[in-house]
């Protein structure tokens, strides 16, 4: 069977197992077959075979089992720091702790025993052996002064600089080398040096991804466009806001994700205008993508975590919320989503980046049940408290009622009347003036919803009703089942009323008239 079927069956059905944990998010540890918790890298080949470089061997993944391969199968060495897969050539590199170069192909490794063109790729300094695919020229390898270009053959070229880092061919004549002063150019007759694009000072590690060129900085990555001629433009910079060196970036479906080393990794749209959003808040050795845009989190003690790329995006507990139990949210036209959650604290979630709401109010709000907004003000109720926060000034307004239990809330089209269900009365407040009423109906109002033209819907334990001039009118229905407990309701554009009811399921309706 196809891994890459495998694989994609098992998000499919991991996305319905795991909504009450971390959604959409696989963990593999040594449970799993994983030969170590410390896993350095991860990177797929054309059959979709995910491979894994361990502390204790390189495995393959199909999307259900483990297979490891060690110095019995004829690894060099069992610590697999990096692995590479180019296309070309049908070639898995291997670069282990050993510094000497190795290769898997057709069922067999080969380290300079079996294919005697390996002893050219030397560490004459004790240095490591390192390097990146590029797609459609292949293999660079490189230690500190010599570069390797490795298809079928192995081209020696050795450089004069220090501390190759990554390597991009435009063409058979021109070359793009990161050093560690800066960005070299070759070609056979000239070299031109970038020297950090007038930056004051150059942090050189970064790579090419396409035509852009990522330098990783403290704290942020500069971005720059290779263009036909050759030079380059800036495009901008990403800002991290933390003080660490990026370890990598890589593309995942149309976004971009960056690796921080030991603790987070970030998403970002590939137009470089979204907000940078944390995706991982954790253990992290390094990140990847595979051919379907799933990210790969390569940890130092924790395994491997794989983080579907199916249009969900996870906030929670590790990346920003407070605590995980969330209680409601509340979508405003502006574009932001505000959450509550049981310990009385409000987020928002504007354009992915996801903010704590912070207001002057230290009181024990509780659970929070339903938040709207009106302008500036963001009203809030919870088991105990309704108020509203000024999100400008931070500051807070509580309002006092009688009945107590909010249970729902409802900004009017209009925007000048807020209505809070309560245990046995609604609480009608004035947007512009904060004046309210509290109007007893000695019922429990548990949802309050408006249609299109401006009727308003109640929901109660005995059926529905309309709210109109201060007053509820009992909506008549011919099935009993509606006229019994109603627990929610929503009208769609259609005018349709859709009604959740216990136990009776879910309904939807036309709404007669008044």
């Amino acid at each position: 069977m196809n891994p890459q079927y495998l694989i994609s069956i098992a998000f499919v059905f991991f996305s319905f197992i795991a909504m009450g944990q971390m959604v959409n998010t696989l963990h593999y540890t040594v449970k799993d077959g994983l030969p170590s918790s410390t896993v350095y890298a991860a990177t797929q080949d054309k059959r979709g075979f995910m491979w894994i470089g361990t502390e204790a061997g390189l495995v393959r993944f199909d999307g259900v089992n483990f297979k490891t391969y060690t110095t019995q199968d004829g690894l060099p060495d069992n610590e697999i720091l990096a692995v590479a897969y180019d296309s070309l050539t049908d070639r898995l590199w291997i670069i282990s702790y050993s510094k000497s170069a190795c290769y898997y192909r057709n069922g067999k490794f080969y380290t300079s025993h079996e294919d005697p063109s390996l002893t050219a790729i030397k560490c004459e300094y004790g240095e490591f052996v390192n390097g990146n695919i590029q797609p459609g020229v292949g293999m660079f390898l490189y230690n500190a002064f010599t570069l390797y270009k490795c298809t079928d053959t192995i081209t020696k070229s050795v450089m004069a600089g220090e501390g190759i880092l990554c390597v991009k061919q435009w063409s058979d004549s021109v070359t793009d080398i990161i050093f560690v002063r800066g960005v070299l150019r070759y070609t056979p007759s000239s070299k031109k040096f970038y020297k950090g694009f007038g930056l004051d000072s150059f942090n050189a590690k970064g790579k090419w991804i396409g035509n852009k060129l990522f330098l990783y900085r403290i704290g942020k990555i500069s971005v720059y466009n290779h263009l036909h001629n050759g030079n380059y433009i800036p495009l901008g910079e990403i800002d991290l806001k933390v003080e660490k060196e990026p370890t990598n970036i890589v593309l995942a479906g149309n976004k971009y994700v960056i690796g921080m080393p030991g603790t987070r990794a970030y998403m970002i749209d590939t137009s470089l205008n979204d907000t940078v959003r944390t995706i991982w808040n954790g253990s992290l050795n390094n990140i990847n993508a595979d051919h379907h845009g799933n990210i790969w989190i390569m940890t130092s003690d924790a395994g491997l975590y794989v983080i579907s790329n199916n249009g969900f995006v996870n906030y929670n507990s590790q990346n920003g919320l407070f605590y995980d139990n969330l209680t409601c949210l509340y979508p405003d036209k502006a574009g932001s989503i505000y959450l509550g959650n049981t310990h009385g604290e409000l987020f928002e979630i504007n354009r992915g980046a996801l903010a704590h709401v912070k207001t002057t109010y230290h009181g024990n709000m509780e659970k929070i049940r339903a938040i709207t907004r009106k302008g500036n003000k963001l009203y809030v109720i919870s088991n105990y408290v309704i108020s509203y926060f000024d999100l400008h000034s931070g500051l807070v307004k509580l309002f006092p009622h009688i009945s107590g239990g909010p249970k729902s809330l409802l900004v009017t089209d209009s925007g000048n009347t807020i209505l809070v269900g309560l245990l046995a009365t609604i609480l009608k407040i004035d947007t512009k003036t904060d004046d309210f009423k509290e109007l007893a109906f000695h019922k429990r109002i548990i949802d309050i919803v408006q249609h299109p033209d401006g009727r308003i819907v109640c929901a109660s334990l005995d059926g529905l009703y309309f709210f109109k001039s201060d007053t509820l009118q009992h909506i008549d229905n011919p099935d009993a089942r509606l006229n019994g407990r109603i627990t929610s309701l929503c009208f769609t554009k259609d005018s349709l009323l859709w009604i959740g009811t216990r136990p009776m399921g879910f309904w939807y309706m036309t709404v007669p008239g008044w």
